[in-house]
């Protein structure tokens, strides 16, 4: 079967993760060992670490040994899940109770055809990676039988370094890097890893097409304001008690997107986001509603059922058009539905007469419900107009947010 353009599998994070295991010699033991992340995309958000081995055999006490981030919850997940099978690390025995520490601030300088230096500051923290005499880029392209997990594709621009140097604190890294071959491909151990994505193919093995909720007490809506020309991004959440449809609880956020427009990877951009304000959530919602697809999505992963994997809460996709699959027009009567094919003639959604005379709504499974149940909230969320409450309230909230609160800065605000 011939490969196909798109891979049909789960990001689990997606960044950068340049390295540095350095030796004295090709024979003997690691005597430094680096990995760097900068996530713009992970279940836990983006965000930046870096593992530091000033000794990797463990047997100077006042060496430093740990994980510096900005992020703590990626920086667990990173190490249980990835560190943990790199072949530098997984059997040292530092690894497992390594010490995961604050940092404040990553910063990168220079020209990645000649030599690129990373910055590491915080609380008695002062460390500077620097790779040079960088070589030729070449692309790596791994399936999941020859990547460091086992189970994931991943694909990057690795970019070999001649030299390396590691300074912590004003004290100097022991060791060079070493050739190595990759598949025939000439490298070294210090190396450059831009736009790396570890992709999980699990897909519909792990999405739940039937109803798991009991009662339902409250349902959310959410929606994300963005645009392709700008990073910057809204996003709202508005909880309803049900079936009251009385508004609970709003939260909004303004922060700004790190991964690119790429249609049909909206989840990817979006998901971040919408992730820290349902955080900040005092609520939990039973139902959630997404303003986008579920799986009526060319590769069955539509925000709705990316979401409801990353919740673990049932979830349903709510568009106002449609993205993919064929349909018959329903009927002009509230109610009335027709089912949502895709090309080989599966349902994947249905096509809601929400409003009468009006255009239909489109309504796909997110996660942890059946397409019935999923048509039924959503019509008895539709109080007189097309769009029902929950969609349409996070909608007019998040226009509200971008209206009124826009600013200049880096930092997520909530408000």
């Amino acid at each position: 079967m011939a490969e196909q353009p798109i891979n049909p599998g789960v990001v689990d994070w997606s960044g950068e993760n340049p390295g540095m295991y350095l030796k004295l010699d090709e024979s003997g033991p690691f005597t430094c060992l680096v990995s760097f992340f900068r996530v713009v995309y992970s279940p836990h958000g983006g965000g930046h670490g870096v593992v530091i081995l000033m000794d990797p055999q463990g047997r100077d006490p006042n060496a430093i040994n740990a994980f510096y981030t900005d992020n703590r919850a990626l920086a667990e997940y990173l190490k249980s899940e990835f560190l943990a099978h790199f072949a530098a690390f997984k059997d040292n025995a530092l690894l497992p109770n390594l010490s995961i520490r604050d940092a404040t601030s990553f910063t990168h300088a220079g020209d990645a055809r000649s030599s690129w230096t990373e910055t590491i500051r915080g609380p008695g923290i002062d460390m500077a990676l620097t790779w040079s005499e960088l070589s030729q880029p070449f692309l790596v392209n791994y399936r999941p039988e020859h990547s460091a997990t086992g189970k994931h594709y991943m694909a990057s621009l690795f970019i070999p370094g001649q030299r390396a140097e590691v300074i912590v604190n004003g004290v100097r890294g022991v060791g060079k890097p070493i050739p190595r071959d990759m598949y025939g491909t000439k490298s070294t151990t210090a190396f450059l890893a831009f736009s790396e994505t570890c992709i999980q193919k699990r897909l519909r093995s792990q999405v739940m097409t039937h109803r798991t909720e009991g009662e339902i007490r409250y349902i959310a809506g959410a929606d994300i304001s963005t645009s392709k020309e700008s990073p910057k991004a809204y996003a709202g959440v508005v909880v309803l008690s049900y079936p009251q449809l009385e508004v609970v609880e709003e939260r909004g956020l303004e922060d700004e997107v790190a991964f690119p427009y790429v249609p049909g990877l909206l989840a990817f951009r979006e998901g971040p986001v919408l992730i820290k304000v349902f955080e900040q959530l005092t609520t939990e919602p039973d139902v959630i509603v997404f303003d986008g697809q579920g799986l009526a999505h060319p590769r069955g992963m539509g925000i709705a059922t990316h979401m409801g994997l990353v919740f673990d809460t049932p979830t349903i996709g709510c568009a106002k058009s449609l993205l993919y699959g064929r349909y018959q027009e329903p009927e002009q009567v509230k109610g009335a539905w027709a089912e949502l094919r895709d090309p080989q003639g599966n349902v994947i959604g249905a096509v809601v007469r929400s409003k009468p005379k009006t255009s239909p709504i489109f309504v796909s499974i997110g996660h942890r419900i059946d397409l019935a149940t999923a048509i039924g909230i959503l019509l008895e969320c539709a109080r007189g107009v097309r769009i029902p409450e929950p969609t349409r309230l996070a909608h007019n909230f998040v226009t509200q947010l971008s209206r009124g609160h826009g600013r200049k800065g880096d930092q997520p605000r909530l408000l």
